[in-house]
């Protein structure tokens, strides 16, 4: 990891210089690549909902910045049970993102909500497109 990328870390997390000699070497090339990461985000799209609790529509977005939901780039309700597989993806998506790589349409593309639908013994259920965009 390079001296510019060390010194962001101390500077916005605190982390000291014993702590970063112990990250893997996984993310520390994740970490060294920040750049590609800074200039995208995820962003989870309603597709189809079913009987859902909290209100999700198709067309309603979920948008992650830097790991963080953006709520004013987001029209969403933000519901624990949609959040969560959002996150797993935004994982995936932009570690691929930092290697350079443009993921969309690759291995992830749709996830859905905790719940389970009135057909296997829950309420509603809804599913969400996953993509990434350039943050412009």
């Amino acid at each position: 990891m390079d001296e510019a990328t060390k010194t962001i870390l101390k500077q916005a997390i605190g982390i000291t210089d014993a702590d970063l000699n112990k990250l893997s070497p996984r993310i520390s090339n994740l970490l060294s690549n920040m750049g590609n990461l800074m200039g995208h985000r995820v962003v989870a799209e309603v597709t189809e909902s079913k009987y859902c609790f909290f209100g999700l529509k198709p067309g309603d977005k979920i948008v992650i910045e830097g790991g963080k939901i953006n709520p004013e780039a987001s029209t969403a309700n933000l519901c624990l049970g949609a959040v969560a597989p959002i996150d797993e993806a935004n994982a995936l998506l932009m570690d691929r993102v930092a290697m350079g790589w443009k993921p969309d349409g690759s291995v992830i593309t749709y996830v859905r909500c905790h719940d389970m639908g009135v057909e296997h013994g829950g309420l509603g259920i809804v599913w969400l497109k996953v993509y990434t965009e350039e943050i412009k």
